[in-house]
């Protein structure tokens, strides 16, 4: 869990239970290593290493850390200014990022060394917020026009979720998404402080976690609960 306020990020286990908290440097200091900054976003490798975007807006890296937090270096010099990344749970384990700097959604080898896609909405000059891979399918959130825009796996465009506003369906900045057990979409509309449902071809389904005062990013454990961080009340939900 990343705490930017507080320039830390937590780990806890699949059962929820604490494990550590990192800050500032770690690790020995050689040449490779690097200060941690305020994070922005955390994912685990398939090695259950951690990648950590972290710095201020507009200087923000990628660091890779150990599972054990001790040691941390440069991920990738393929991206220019990370905002947000998932990580894919297939056997590739590619890491796909939302790069702010250039307003595309890059594709990066598990280890960080190599660019394999990069792509984005033709004629869209907006910033991606975050992205969630299922099934040959990009969602991707853009936070400043108020829809989610679904890519094919090639990176091809093909169409809209969502437009502006607060009624059924309509998203204001929409945050984080993820695609649940039954292959629905869940999109964080932090504007209108909601969790709203969608089938994967943008059909409204309901909308639901109104006790939620800023729903900010979301993650789905192992035993399918939805974890939902409240950005206003400074705390997580699971929703079952």
């Amino acid at each position: 869990m990343a705490e930017f306020d507080k320039k830390r990020f937590q780990v806890f286990d699949t059962d929820l239970n604490y494990l550590m908290t990192r800050k500032g440097v770690a690790g020995p200091q050689t040449e490779n290593t690097v200060k941690i900054g305020p994070p922005w976003s955390v994912a685990f490798l398939r090695s259950s290493d951690m990648i950590v975007i972290h710095g201020d807006l507009f200087s923000r890296k990628m660091s890779l850390i150990t599972n054990d937090g001790q040691f941390i270096k440069k991920f990738s010099g393929h991206v220019i200014d990370p905002g947000s990344l998932f990580v894919k749970t297939d056997r590739d384990g590619h890491v796909i990022v939302c790069d702010e700097g250039d307003r595309e959604i890059k594709v990066l080898s598990s280890d960080g060394a190599k660019l394999l896609q990069s792509f984005s909405a033709p004629g869209c000059n907006a910033v991606p917020s975050c992205v969630f891979y299922h099934r040959d399918k990009f969602f991707v959130s853009y936070w400043e026009i108020h829809h989610v825009k679904v890519f094919d796996g090639e990176g091809k465009f093909l169409f809209n979720i969502g437009s502006e506003g607060s009624g059924k369906g309509q998203l204001m900045y929409p945050r984080s998404l993820v695609v649940d057990a039954f292959d629905n979409l869940i999109v964080c509309d932090s504007g209108n402080k909601r969790l709203q449902m969608f089938t994967q071809d943008g059909t409204f389904l309901s909308s639901f976690g109104q006790e939620i005062q800023t729903p900010w990013s979301m993650t789905i454990c192992f035993n399918g609960d939805l974890l939902v961080t409240d950005y206003g009340k400074h705390c997580i939900y699971t929703l079952r």
